[in-house]
This record gives structure tokens, sequence and C-alpha cells, in this order.
């Protein structure tokens, strides 16, 4: 199926920062109280599965929203 003009390179890379967002929420959520206590001592970079900007940063916000109270 090819890409009409309303998909472009945008509307592919909003659809990959919500699911970055989604997975930094997802994983703050699962975590552990052990895996708390490592985030407090390393911070959340360590559980962050992506090196790359801008996706880097999205899950950051989506984790931190997440593990806030």
């Amino acid at each position: 199926m090819a890409m009409s003009g309303d998909m472009t390179v945008t509307h592919i890379l909003a659809y990959r920062l919500r699911r970055a967002y989604a997975q930094g929420r997802d994983r703050a959520y699962e975590l552990s109280r052990q895996d708390r206590s490592h985030v407090e001592l390393c911070g959340m970079e360590v559980f962050n599965p992506y090196s790359a900007e801008p996706e880097r940063s999205v899950w950051n916000e989506g984790f931190a929203k997440a593990s806030s109270p």
C-alpha cells in the first residue's frame, strides 16, 4: 500500500514519540521496590532503551510523569 500525502514523516514520528512516551510511563508503573531504589541512586536513564533523541527525552518525560506523586 502506498503512503498517501496525509501519511507523512511527521505522522510517523508523532506515532513513534507517543509510543516512546507510553513505554516510559509503563516502565515506571511496573518498577519493583528494588528498581525504585536503583532509580533514586542512578536516575531513570538506566532503564531508558533509547539512545537517540527525541525518543530518549520523550521516554524520560513519560517515566517522570508516571513516577511523580
